[in-house]
């Protein structure tokens, strides 16, 4: 599994049978060209959707269980399971090669469902925006074995969350890659940082 950084926003991951971009900027309805490349699109808000996709291409955007080549998503509301209000996504990706989520910013302690429904996770990926003490609280519940926050323009500091949560800032690199899930630490949280 490789995951690198989308040009303007977001994440590509590449599996050994699929690709998947996470939140890429659309602008003028249309994905930038490194995301749509890939064989699926997550996007965390509901009400986002892409007229010009392709017909070969698949846009998840609601809360469900997907399954694209091998590689499945649940798709969860960041509210719980409160369907009636329409909230960001969270998604659980299943891979190979681990297991990860996908956290968009918070802005509220998550609850114990949606704690429930990320389980145990190798890989934790979430755009640094919001509190730092409420994601120093969502790490401290969640205990992945590894964190890769993403850079947000006004964002926390990445620095001081690295170093409320005991994590040695990590070297930067332009791709992740993960053979399978003994590459992940099996007893201290990791971090990881793209260019």
């Amino acid at each position: 599994m490789e995951i690198s950084k989308l040009k303007d926003q977001g994440v590509i991951i590449r599996t050994k049978n699929a690709s998947l971009a996470i939140d890429p900027l659309i602008v003028d309805n249309s994905l930038p060209a490194d995301a749509a490349e890939c064989d699926f699109i997550l996007l965390t808000t509901p009400e986002q959707t892409l007229e010009k996709f392709g017909e070969n291409k698949r846009l998840f955007s609601w809360p469900g269980e997907y399954e694209v080549q091998g590689v499945a998503v649940h798709a969860y509301p960041t509210n719980g399971y409160d369907n009636e209000h329409r909230s960001n996504l969270f998604f659980v990706i299943y891979t190979g090669e681990g297991k990860l989520c996908y956290l968009p910013p918070l802005n509220k302690e998550i609850s114990a469902n949606v704690m429930e429904a990320i389980g145990d996770v190798d890989l934790l990926i979430f755009p640094a925006g919001g509190e730092e003490k409420l994601w120093h609280s969502t790490l401290e519940s969640i205990e992945p074995k590894a964190v890769l926050p993403l850079p947000v323009e006004g964002g926390l500091s990445i620095d001081s969350l690295f170093v409320k949560i005991g994590i040695p800032k990590p070297q930067s690199a332009p791709k992740l890659v993960f053979k399978n899930k003994n590459d992940f630490p099996a007893e201290n949280m990791a971090a990881f940082l793209l260019d």
